[in-house]
């Protein structure tokens, strides 16, 4: 949910609109990843959106996207690294 608050409050009609197109894709990959992330991971997400919505709160553009742009780097390698494991351990 913290995603869609994110999106809604930014007032971005772009973004809005680009995060409804692949809403779909993010839903299945957060059931993907649900039960497959190690607690570090976890601890390191919840710090990510906090560092973003602080950043947002703060009125901090730069540190904003710096943030936002760290977590969606870790969590795409994230990702990645669950479907070569899950690959080998087919």
């Amino acid at each position: 949910r913290i995603h869609e608050i994110i999106v809604d409050s930014v007032g971005n009609s772009f973004l809005s609109e680009f995060y409804g197109t692949v809403l779909d894709h993010i839903i299945r990959i957060r059931v993907y990843t649900m039960f497959r992330f190690d607690a570090k991971r976890l601890h390191q997400t919840q710090d990510e959106h906090r560092s973003i919505l602080k950043a947002i709160v703060a009125g901090d553009a730069e540190e904003a996207e710096k943030a936002m742009r760290t977590h969606l780097q870790r969590s795409h390698i994230s990702v990645d690294q669950m479907m070569v494991n899950n690959r080998k351990a087919v």
